[in-house]
């Protein structure tokens, strides 16, 4: 993880990949609702072993297909130690439909 990371998001745990790094969570969490492209979303909390770093809290984001299963996953986001309800809240706060915004599981 970049030094002084806050918000990023991990594609894949490959040592090789870099993720995406936000200025805040809001950048993030507009981000995402790009990348779900109005598709319902799921959120997985959990521990993540990154090299270097130990287990990490991070958030497993995934993009729900038509019949409500996992289609493709996004990413695991880190948010400076918080957890799922602070990429809720993001999420909900920066949502570009807020008549979507319980399509947040």
């Amino acid at each position: 993880m970049p030094p002084g990371t806050s918000y990023a998001l991990f594609r894949t745990l490959n040592r090789a990949s870099k993720p995406t790094v936000f200025a805040d969570i809001g950048a993030m969490a507009r981000s995402i609702h790009r990348e779900r492209g109005g598709s319902a979303i799921q959120l997985h909390p959990g521990h993540v072993a990154v090299q270097g770093f130990g287990k990490v809290r991070m958030v497993g984001v995934y993009r729900l297909g038509p019949d409500a299963n996992q289609e493709s996953f996004l990413g695991w986001a880190y948010l400076a130690g918080a957890g799922r309800a602070a990429l809720e809240a993001a999420l909900r706060a920066h949502q570009p439909n807020p008549a979507a915004a319980a399509e947040v599981a």
